[in-house]
C-alpha cells in the first residue's frame, strides 16, 4: 500500500495546481484568439465560458488519484471564497 508522505503530497499538489493553471490559461488563450485580442482575464469570460472553466477545474480536483481528495476539498474551500472575482 502506498502512503502519501509530505514530499509526495507536495509533488501531487504541485502537479494538480500546474494542471489547473494550464486549464485556466487554455480557456483564456482560446477566447482571446476568438476575440482577436492578446490578453483576457477570467472576469472577461462570459457566464457560459466561466461555467465551463469551473467544470474543467472541478474535474481536475475531483480526480480520485492518490492524495488528491483532501487537496480538492481544500481548493474548493478557497475557490468558494474567490469565485466572486470571476
Amino acid at each position: 500500500m502506498l502512503v502519501a508522505t509530505p514530499e509526495t503530497r507536495t509533488e501531487q499538489d504541485t502537479k494538480v495546481v500546474e494542471e489547473a493553471i494550464r486549464i485556466i490559461q487554455d480557456h483564456l488563450d482560446r477566447e482571446a484568439r476568438n476575440r482577436r485580442q492578446v490578453l483576457l482575464e477570467p472576469k472577461d469570460l462570459c457566464p457560459m465560458q466561466k461555467a465551463k472553466l469551473v467544470a474543467d477545474l472541478q474535474a481536475v480536483f475531483d480526480d480520485p488519484g492518490p492524495g488528491r481528495g483532501s487537496f480538492g476539498d481544500w481548493f474548493r474551500g478557497i475557490w468558494a471564497s474567490v469565485r466572486r472575482l470571476f
